[in-house]
């Protein structure tokens, strides 16, 4: 499968080791939906193992895999909002996600959770495990395009002026769709004091 032929470039094993390599294989797997592959294409984008290194993106992918109940996913975006990283700074979505993945027994999860809790009110507290009670996978967010390309289909050089596709603001949008569900449904969320 595509995703074992991403694992295989990027460990290694029984084929050259290539970053660049892992991370196509792993993105051609993520469009399919494959939450493994969502998780560790945030990892290269969060560490620029492979691809260029970008924080969005990194969170991007992480929430893709998390929404289906990944663990680590969870984990890696609640890390995300607990330090703003791609995404707006938000502890009581930090805590959710954290929580989520602690309850399936992520252990980097559980540290990060404590850690965090300190820093938050009861009300807080009470508002974010709400939040992950009523959490349900699915498997996707949204249908995710690729950004930013042009209308070719390849990423712009940098010595060139190429039109983006006029869909990539929709997906930025869609990006933060369950986000902004949450703040309608829990005013609360809107972490102002961070």
């Amino acid at each position: 499968s595509q995703f074992s032929l991403g694992i295989g470039y990027q460990s290694g094993e029984g084929i050259p080791k290539d970053a660049g390599e892992a991370m196509k294989w792993y993105r051609k797997s993520a469009e399919q939906g494959n939450a493994g592959a969502q998780c560790l294409l945030g990892y290269g984008y969060n560490d620029g193992d492979g691809v260029v290194k970008d924080e969005i993106e990194s969170a991007r992918w992480f929430q893709r895999a998390a929404v289906q109940g990944d663990d680590e996913a969870q984990s890696a975006l609640g890390t995300c909002y607990a330090n703003g990283k791609g995404v707006t700074k938000n502890k009581i979505l930090a805590h959710m996600w954290l929580n989520l993945a602690s309850a399936q027994g992520e252990e980097k999860a559980k540290k990060n959770l404590l850690i965090l809790e300190a820093q938050m009110t009861s009300q807080q507290i009470a508002e974010a495990e709400k939040l992950a009670a009523n959490f349900k996978p699915t498997m996707e967010l949204a249908p995710l395009q690729p950004s930013p390309l042009t209308e070719t289909g390849s990423l712009p050089s940098k010595n060139t002026n190429q039109t983006l596709r006029p869909y990539d603001q929709s997906w930025n949008d869609a990006f933060d769709a369950s986000e902004a569900r949450a703040i309608r449904k829990y005013p609360a969320l809107t972490d102002e004091s961070s």
